[in-house]
């Protein structure tokens, strides 16, 4: 009698086993289906996304089309590319609107609502609306906006010079890492440089034997102040040299108008009356 119990007692202990074992096999199988469910979900979402974005790109092509064929039939242009040449290249022509706040000449397609073709559009992508104000421009000092924009001798010397004219009253020079390689071949000239950028000042005198160079020509012997700077410059391709004058009015100009000038200008006075301390 006993050993019948004890039999009906694991037989009942091994049902109970299969059953929990059953149960746990289902829920497995369950978590698995639903895994695989979400996941194919999120696939189908996906897709729906990505043709969704096609979509819009495809209407946003139609109605830039549409648009420039509206305008060229107003404006003519003359650099129109052919969507059938070149599938992926828009050509939208010269920017031929303006903004209503401060007549920034912008785009058609950079205005606020892509999706509306209007005849009045309105831009934020340079003053957001107005809200951005910036202060007027400066005049600058009458010699310089002279040589800028007059139509004498000296003014065009001044136009076919100005990258040697402004480098030679520099107060530093530029440092850091240059990539000398990527100008190799064919194409534009690229100026790149590796690391941090930063500015070389030195000393404020020069070393014994050396020439005066950037905020030196301030200080240091600026009775050949002028040859100095024309000397330490280079000069371009030497067809229309260096005018003295120029540089005497414009080292004239700095030292009334500009305050770093002025404090190089004291430091120079400071030198001339031994007063180092």
């Amino acid at each position: 009698m006993e050993n019948q119990l004890k039999e009906q007692a694991s037989n009942n202990r091994k049902r109970r086993k299969e059953q929990l074992d059953l149960k746990r096999s289902k829920k497995i199988l369950v978590t698995r289906e639903e895994a695989s469910v979400k996941k194919s979900r999120v696939a189908r979402m996906k897709r729906k996304e990505i043709i969704k974005q096609n979509k819009d790109k495809r209407r946003a092509r139609t109605e830039n089309s549409h648009i420039c064929e509206d305008t060229n039939t107003q404006e003519p242009r003359s650099n129109t590319v052919s969507e059938e040449a070149h599938n992926n290249i828009w050509n939208f022509g010269k920017p031929t609107h303006r903004c209503q706040y401060y007549s920034a000449l912008l785009w058609y397609e950079e205005r606020l609502r892509l999706k509306v073709g209007t005849k009045r559009p309105a831009f934020g992508i340079c003053c957001k609306q107005g809200k951005i104000k910036l202060p007027p421009r400066k005049k600058p000092p009458a010699y310089l906006d002279n040589l800028a924009t007059g139509d004498g001798k000296n003014s065009k010397n001044y136009r076919k010079n100005i990258r040697s004219y402004n480098s030679m009253f520099l107060f530093t020079s530029t440092g850091g890492i240059v990539d000398k390689e990527i100008n190799k071949g064919h194409g534009p000239y690229v100026f790149r440089m590796h690391g941090q950028n930063y500015h070389h000042i030195g000393t404020l005198l020069p070393e014994q034997g050396s020439k005066p160079r950037w905020a030196q020509l301030y200080i240091y012997d600026t009775e050949n102040e002028v040859q100095n700077r024309i000397s330490a410059t280079r000069c371009g391709d030497g067809k229309t040299p260096l005018d003295p004058s120029i540089v005497s009015g414009l080292q004239s100009m700095l030292d009334e108008n500009n305050v770093l000038a002025q404090s190089f200008r004291m430091a120079r006075e400071r030198f001339k009356n031994l007063d180092y301390q």
